[in-house]
C-alpha cells in the first residue's frame, strides 16, 4: 500500500489518511495487523477531498516538523535513484541547494492533503509523528477497541540529522510552501 491512500473502517467510522513521508506505513502496517474490516479508497497522492467517505467518520493523520519532512522527501528520492541505473551518478538535484531551489514545488504541502475549502475538516484529527507512539496505542484502544503496546517503526528512508541543512534560503522556502505545518509545530518562524 502506497501513500495518499486512506483505509477505513465503516463500524467503528474510524479512517487513516496516509500522507507522504510522515510516518504512516507503519501505522499502515499495524491497522491491517489488528484483524478488523478495513477499506482502502481513493487514490495514490490524492488530497482529503477527492476522498468518498462518511462525514461521521473519525479521520486520523499524521502529521510531520515541515523541515523533517522536506528533508526526508529528498533523501528517499536520492536513495531511489541509488537501487536504479544512476546509483553512480550525482545529478544536480540530488544536492540539497538544487533541490531547495529548483525541485521542492514537486512536493505538496501538509495542508494540501487535508484541507477542504481552505480549512481542516472538524473530523480530521492529525497525530504529530513525535507524539505517534504514546497516541496511536490510544487511539487504536478507544475507536477500534484493541489493545496494542507499541508501534512498529518502518523507516524505508536512512538519513542524517536534517538540521545540519537548515540554512535561510531552506527556511525562508519551507515557511511558505508548509506554512499551515509551520504553525501547528510553533515553529515560530
Amino acid at each position: 500500500m502506497s501513500t495518499g491512500y486512506m483505509l477505513v473502517s465503516e463500524f467503528h467510522n474510524f479512517a487513516f489518511y496516509h500522507i507522504p513521508k510522515c510516518g504512516g506505513t507503519s501505522i499502515i502496517n499495524l491497522l491491517k495487523s489488528l484483524n478488523i474490516s478495513l477499506e482502502q479508497i481513493g487514490k495514490k497522492h490524492e488530497p482529503l477531498s477527492g476522498k468518498q467517505i462518511s462525514e461521521n467518520a473519525t479521520i486520523f493523520t499524521n502529521i510531520r516538523n515541515p523541515f523533517h519532512r522536506i528533508y526526508s522527501i529528498f533523501c528517499e528520492r536520492k536513495q531511489r535513484s541509488w537501487r536504479t541505473e544512476y546509483k553512480n551518478v550525482d545529478f544536480p538535484e540530488f544536492f540539497w541547494e538544487h533541490y531547495v531551489k529548483e525541485k521542492i514545488n514537486e512536493f505538496r504541502p501538509i495542508h494540501e492533503f487535508l484541507f477542504i475549502n481552505n480549512k481542516l475538516p472538524g473530523n480530521v484529527y492529525p497525530v504529530k509523528l513525535e507524539k505517534a507512539k504514546v497516541a496511536w496505542p490510544m487511539i487504536i484502544d478507544v475507536y477500534l477497541d484493541r489493545e496494542i503496546k507499541t508501534i512498529p517503526h518502518l523507516n524505508s528512508t536512512a538519513h542524517g540529522d536534517p538540521m545540519e541543512f537548515y540554512d535561510k534560503n531552506m527556511i525562508g522556502v519551507v515557511k511558505y510552501r508548509e506554512w499551515w505545518a509551520v504553525k501547528e509545530y510553533n515553529l515560530g518562524l
